[in-house]
């Protein structure tokens, strides 16, 4: 009976351990992609820097674009925009009276994002016009007559299915699966001994 036990507790804890959770994120499984357009008074100016489409990968990096001036980088869960040039996001002079310049990010299909914000820790001249999820994977930014300092950062925190909730890590599922286990074992043991009534 005991080896039944000892066999059951180790079966629980390989299981706990080697179960690996989905990763609800812009990486995903590693196959997913990002494509940056930049415009400028609402008309395309060309691909961040030309250089297309991209597979995410955490610190995926895109150097300053020959019109926005801004680099991007990527983790799983966060847009990091670095201001290069000292002028303000607009075709022309300010005020602008550009119905749309800044950011179009296209992701592909494995992307489910849920909703984006502008982090704290963002640069406060650095606020965009208006920020909105079109689509679980496409996101346009905004930055019309923004006039950001140069080197000061916009990051856009986002969230994805799953993402607001923690899960208890596998080592501690296995942790509790052999306290409950042990003490189940315990009151067993208990209960077989002469003159115990449980």
């Amino acid at each position: 009976m005991r080896l039944g036990i000892c066999f059951g507790i180790m079966c629980l804890g390989l299981a706990a351990v080697a179960s690996t959770p989905a990763k609800a994120d812009l990486i995903g499984s590693g196959t997913n992609t990002v494509d940056p357009s930049f415009y400028l008074g609402a008309d395309v100016t060309a691909d961040q820097e030309n250089e297309g489409t991209q597979t995410l990968v955490s610190g995926l990096h895109y150097g300053p674009g020959a019109q926005s001036e801004t680099s991007l980088d990527f983790t799983g869960t966060q847009i990091t925009l670095t201001n290069d040039l000292a002028q303000p996001y607009c075709s022309g002079t300010l005020p602008c009276t550009d119905s749309f310049t800044g950011f179009d990010f296209v992701f592909s299909s494995g992307v489910d994002i849920t909703s984006v914000s502008v982090d704290v820790a963002s640069a406060a001249d650095f606020s965009p016009t208006a920020l909105t999820l079109v689509s679980p994977n496409e996101i346009l930014l905004n930055l019309t007559g923004v006039n950001a300092a140069v080197g000061d950062q916009l990051k856009l925190d986002l969230t994805f299915p799953g993402s607001t909730t923690s899960a208890p890590e596998p080592l501690s599922l296995a942790l509790f699966g052999t306290g409950l286990a042990g003490l189940l074992a315990l009151r067993h043991r208990r209960s077989t001994l002469p003159g115990s009534n449980a």
